[in-house]
């Protein structure tokens, strides 16, 4: 796990059986890699009447937005999901999207390039608005997982780890790498994994 690690949910397009979703990704995504120009990571789920695609993205990748854009619109799915919660979702539309969608085609493109992270999260959300398609937040919300990680360290860690950050002098004798990948690893991947799988199912 690390920071070249394609991040959860970008996109997920569930249609109706027949519609032909699988083909379509199936064909979209040989052309990207004949190409040679695919950035994202595609997977495809069956269940029951429904097919699930699920696209994983770096979420700073210019590329990568404009993929997660070429798919929602080649895939031309019934529903997209979005590994964001609510809070992180108005970080990204203040307003609403359907403002966002109303302002003048310059600010919508100045606001898109001044994004840091969230690109991929971003186009998708626009393609959806754009195509009408119903855009559901799957993530928990951040200030729980935030909770989670702290909780998930020893004070005597915590005090460490913030003094290291500072380039002040902690205990050496502290296994604080360790922990805060461990950390990481539960509250901010596996756990947040989970609840977008149960809430992909609902």
């Amino acid at each position: 796990r690390n920071s070249s690690r394609p991040v959860g949910v970008c996109a997920t397009a569930t249609a109706r059986a027949g519609f032909g979703t699988a083909s379509l990704a199936s064909a979209w995504l040989s052309d990207l890699v004949g190409r040679g120009t695919s950035v994202l990571k595609l997977h495809h789920l069956e269940r029951k009447d429904q097919d699930i695609i699920l696209l994983g993205a770096l979420h700073d990748q210019d590329e990568a937005a404009m993929q997660v854009k070429e798919a929602i619109e080649s895939l031309r799915p019934d529903h997209v999901a979005l590994e964001l919660c609510e809070r992180r979702f108005k970080r990204i539309f203040p307003f609403g999207i359907s403002a966002f969608a109303q302002l003048p085609a310059e600010e919508r493109c100045a606001i898109a390039q001044r994004l840091r992270s969230g690109k991929d999260q971003f186009a998708a959300a626009v393609a959806a608005h754009t195509q009408s398609v119903p855009v559901t937040l799957c993530d928990r919300d951040f200030r729980i997982t935030e909770d989670r990680f702290l909780a998930h360290l020893q004070p005597d860690i915590l005090k460490a780890g913030a003094l290291g950050a500072l380039g002040l002098p902690s205990r050496a004798d502290l296994p604080v790498e360790e922990a805060l990948e461990e950390a990481v690893a539960t509250c901010i991947w596996d756990e947040r994994d989970k609840v977008m799988a149960r809430r992909l199912q609902s």
